[in-house]
């Protein structure tokens, strides 16, 4: 669609640009009033599905278990006079006024009293930080609450028997293409199923798009990225027919790697995915980018969508033809391992029931549309899902190790398969223990013979030691993360930096100081602890040393001085990652006296040069011979018959002991590399049924619910075959991928419509149930989901058949019945003039101005840190390939509606808003964009400038500028001519160039 003449002032001056920000931060304002009014209006009940989900997953249960008994409709008499059985009980509120005042958390007494600030309930305890944020939430969305009248009868849950005749979860039929009365205009049954409903409502469809029109809205929409202006001109100016050129269109696009790229990121909204866990302390997810390039490269090889299903559930269980197929099914299980998690949680039963909770409410509702997630504390309110069936899914994710339980949990992270490079790495770690082994042994001589091996110092003797005069990487207790009540203190000697902690010798088995440490390169490292020796310093203090082989815990006797350096002694040499953090736990559980807490130190190979020094003070110059170490001393007490076979020995022994040191020194200098490592989940090593959880209580259990499926998506008497060996997950996999199953094929399917459409044919595409829409032509999805199954669950060919309809290829502009009847286009008469994601904008510039890099795939976090928080995002690559963080994101993205990756999202919010506008008018990155444009431009071949002109619009918004847009175009430009000197003409054409990027056409297309 081009803009109205009226417009182009809005792309090439700046002041109309202003203005029509400040008529569009008015009109929001004017918006927000309204919405807000009525927002506050007691009758308003009209709440989304997605709010009446969030009352039913996370308040009303606890309403049931800390308020109903005193303020609920059966109490045998009612506190305060408040009933808290619906939205307008509430707001009628009590003797002490509105229990809610919506948009207003301080003014809320049920806030104020759950918060403790004035009243406090429940009486029996406080509620959890995390109960507390959910009633905030809620109260400021609104309080949205299905329930109608303190009165009202308790909603009674659906039967399996009545919730079998909902269209949802009845399997998909084969239904015939309908006759039509225009058999001219349908070129695809999927035209005749959309036009017989246009007929049935009076409604002609609208005209086709131009061929400039429909190669944007194929690119943006298969690519993500605009065609090239040579691509645009050879389009339209081709003489064969405008189906054929794009069943030729699309074959390319299918072909291009960028499809998996685009296509990808979609299924990454579905999947949640994020490089961290979110939270106040957020942890990283160092290897989350293997599964992203898992999807893209599934969707690249067009993997059939129900083999997709089942390696993500579970495909660490299968079977596996070649090393490469083997990981890529373990990479795909991270699906399971990327969810929002509060690894710092101590209630480690509550964590595990959080987590499965969090696994199965995505598989509900990216894989079947459901939200399952509402039955874990009572059946289901609108669907037949009773609880019963939400714990036996619960018993195949609880015989799932999900969680590496510590003090801080941790995901499951396991190896991938490389045999060369496993082998590699056997062969070298004999060498490496081998050798040690004999070092050790020549020590062991040495020793007997009066001689011993230490490092060499690289610290003078000292009260008090810089943290950089030592080698290797030394962490202070500053820069710890400590646990309980430590004493800072400088009284004993030596320690490092500014001083010491110890436990005062009190609290045993609270306190514990943590040390974390990225180290640059994988390795094998030597850890070594500081502390003052003394006395009264506990003799068995345990020290943990987290590494990529696991753990090991060590017992430290401070009351013995520390040999290395003065100040250190070693705590053994371990393998570390230079991907994940390296961490020392220092704790004073079960200890005997006072715990010293200095530094830790982390050295590698090349960091620690031994040196041999004699016990004794006087050096024997000159006896040892060539070969001898310069700081090896020798003193020696024997008669001279002795003393020369003492010499021999030893010679013979330093020599074979410096050989064997420089080839270890070797070794370690260049290990083989590591195997690549994968976030995934395991077979629990005692698979069980499960307990009903009573309310959603982790502490509550009822009976035990034997592992299985959905009872409303089986065939009755239906039991699953899970022996007792076995989580169920495969099972689980195949029951969800299969082809009968009733909602599968359906939702994947509605997907792909809706990313084709800019809406599905179920508008809510994570809710198939009861509170979501009805399908507005169920019998095409029966249709699209038959052929889908039928043909191998090709994306491909699905959205290729899609995008040869006619009805793909409508305008979205134009007169039609529909406009009165239809204006919510439901019935598909044109087309829907959609906005580009954040990322097609995003990449769209890049490409344009000549900076996009291409690359593919690989880890793209620049450098790991511990905390996502304040990322600097530092990149040209595609938008797929910017880390994804949860507490971090890419300022574009946060303006333009990224997916939340805390939820699954499988339809965008689309907003409106000024801060877009202005955003495009001030960003860093677009006007840094516009001017590498310009200059591209003012390089290229192009003789004069109404070329150079026309080469920007199809650039930038798909086509080339009509007379009155190019007068305008030539008239700002010599603006900048006439007034600026001439080394600022290329000002004036950054400027277009900016206004270009800043119009609503480039921002939407059609």
């Amino acid at each position: 669609m081009r803009l109205p003449q009226t417009e182009f002032g809005f792309l090439v001056n700046r002041t109309a640009i202003f203005l029509d920000q400040a008529v569009a931060i008015v009109s929001a304002f004017v918006f927000v009033f309204f919405v807000t009014l009525s927002t506050c209006d007691a009758q308003t009940d009209n709440f989304s599905p997605a709010e009446i989900e969030f009352f039913e997953s996370k308040i009303r249960p606890l309403l049931v278990e800390h308020c109903l008994d005193c303020h609920g409709a059966n109490a045998a008499r009612v506190r305060g006079g408040l009933r808290l059985t619906s939205r307008k009980e509430m707001l009628k509120g009590g003797d002490s006024g509105p229990a809610i005042v919506l948009g207003n958390l301080d003014e809320s007494l049920l806030i104020e009293s759950i918060r403790y600030d004035g009243f406090e309930m429940p009486p029996k305890g406080k509620l959890s930080p995390e109960e507390i944020e959910a009633f905030e939430k809620w109260v400021s969305m609104g309080a949205p609450d299905p329930r109608t009248a303190s009165s009202a009868p308790i909603f009674k849950a659906p039967t399996i028997r009545e919730g079998k005749k909902f269209w949802a979860f009845q399997p998909p039929q084969n239904h015939q293409p309908p006759v039509v009365a225009n058999t001219h205009w349908p070129t695809s049954d999927i035209d005749r199923f959309v036009l017989a409903k246009l007929e049935e409502n009076g409604i002609q469809p609208i005209h086709d798009a131009d061929r400039q029109t429909l190669i944007r809205r194929i690119y943006l929409t298969l690519v993500g990225l605009p065609p090239e202006p040579e691509k645009i001109d050879s389009w339209v100016s081709d003489p064969r027919e405008t189906s054929v050129m794009i069943g030729d269109l699309v074959d390319e696009l299918l072909s291009h790697s960028q499809f998996g790229e685009r296509w990808g990121r979609h299924w990454l909204d579905v999947a949640r995915f994020a490089e961290s866990s979110g939270g106040g302390r957020s942890l990283m997810f160092p290897h989350a980018w293997r599964y992203r390039d898992y999807v893209i490269r599934s969707f690249n090889e067009d993997k059939p969508f129900d083999q997709f299903v089942t390696e993500q559930i579970a495909g660490d269980l299968l079977s596996s033809e070649s090393e490469d197929q083997r990981n890529q099914q373990l990479i795909a299980t991270g699906f399971l391992a990327l969810g929002p998690t509060n690894y710092e949680q101590q209630d480690k039963e509550l964590l595990k029931m959080e987590v499965i909770d969090e696994q199965i409410d995505t598989i509900g509702k990216a894989f079947l549309g459901l939200t399952i997630g509402c039955a874990r504390c009572h059946d289901h309110k609108f669907d037949p899902i009773p609880t019963s069936d939400y714990y036996a899914l619960a018993g195949i994710f609880g015989s799932t190790q999900s969680l590496v339980n510590n003090n801080v949990s941790k995901y499951v992270v396991r190896n991938l398969v490389d045999s060369k490079l496993e082998s590699r790495i056997n062969t070298h770690r004999s060498k490496v223990e081998r050798i040690s082994g004999e070092l050790n042994q020549i020590e062991e001589q040495l020793k007997n013979l009066g001689i011993q091996v230490t490092p060499k110092s690289s610290a003078p003797k000292s009260k008090s030691y810089p943290i950089d005069s030592f080698s290797g990487w030394v962490i202070d207790n500053r820069d710890a993360n400590k646990v309980g009540i430590w004493q800072s203190s400088t009284f004993g000697s030596p320690f490092i930096g500014q001083d010491y902690i110890h436990d005062k010798n009190e609290t045993k088995g609270i306190k514990s100081v943590t040390f974390v440490h990225l180290l640059e390169e994988d390795g094998v490292y030597e850890v070594q602890l500081s502390y003052s020796a003394n006395g009264n310093r506990a003799s068995n203090v345990p020290v943990t040393i987290f590494h990529q082989d696991g753990q090991s815990t060590t017992l430290v006797d401070q009351t013995q001085p520390t040999p290395i350096d003065g100040a250190f002694i070693s705590l053994g040499s371990f393998r570390f990652s230079g991907e994940v953090e390296a961490k020392v736990v220092i704790s004073n559980e079960k200890t005997n006296g006072h715990v010293i807490v200095d530094s830790i130190r982390f050295l590698s190979p090349q960091d620690s040069a031994v040196a041999i020094q004699s016990k004794n003070r006087q050096p024997a110059v000159g006896r040892m011979g060539q070969g001898t170490d310069a700081n090896f001393n020798i003193t020696l007490n024997q008669s001279d018959v002795e003393h020369s076979r003492l010499e021999i020995d030893s010679k013979q022994l330093i020599q074979r002991f410096n050989r064997l040191h420089s080839e270890l020194t070797s070794l370690k200098k260049s290990p083989p590399g590591k195997l690549p490592m994968t976030m995934s989940v395991k077979e629990s090593r005692s698979p069980s049924d499960g307990h009903i959880h009573i309310r959603g209580s982790a502490h509550h259990l009822g009976p035990v619910v034997p592992r299985g499926f959905l009872s409303v998506c089986c065939q009755d008497n239906f039991k699953p075959n899970i022996k007792s060996n076995e989580s169920g997950r495969l099972q689980l996999a195949r029951w969800i991928a299969n082809s009968r199953h009733p909602l599968t094929a359906r939702v994947y399917v509605n997907r792909v419509w809706r990313h084709l459409f800019g809406k599905g044919l179920v508008e809510s595409t994570e809710n198939f149930g009861k509170m979501g829409r009805l399908p507005t032509h169920p019998k095409l999805l029966d249709y699209l989901a038959q052929k889908f199954t039928q043909s191998g669950w090709s994306t491909k060919k699905l959205i290729r058949e899609i995008i040869l309809s006619r009805v793909y290829g409508l305008d979205s502009n134009g007169i039609s019945t529909g406009s009165e009847i239809d204006p919510e286009n439901h019935l598909l008469w044109k087309a829907n003039r959609r906005r580009v994601d954040a990322e097609v904008l995003r990449d769209s510039i890049l490409l344009i101005s000549g900076q996009l890099d291409d690359k593919p795939g690989g880890r793209t976090i620049r450098k790991l840190t511990q905390y996502d928080l304040g990322y600097q995002f530092q990149t040209v690559r595609r938008s797929v390939y910017v880390p994804a963080f949860r507490n971090s994101m890419l300022d574009l993205f946060e303006v333009f509606d990224f997916a939340n990756p805390n939820l699954v999202v499988g339809h965008r919010n689309s907003s409106t808003l000024p801060t877009q506008a202005l955003f495009m008018m001030n960003s860093s990155f677009v006007i840094s964009a516009s001017q590498k444009l310009a200059q591209q431009i003012l390089q290229s071949e192009d003789s004069s400038r109404k070329e150079k002109i026309e080469r920007l619009y199809l650039k930038v918004i798909g086509r080339i500028p009509d007379a009155n847009e190019m007068d305008l175009a030539i008239e700002f430009l010599d603006s900048f001519q006439t007034q600026f000197a001439q080394d600022q003409i290329e000002n004036g054409w950054a400027s277009f160039c900016h206004a270009l990027f800043a119009s609503l056409e480039f921002r939407f297309f059609d």
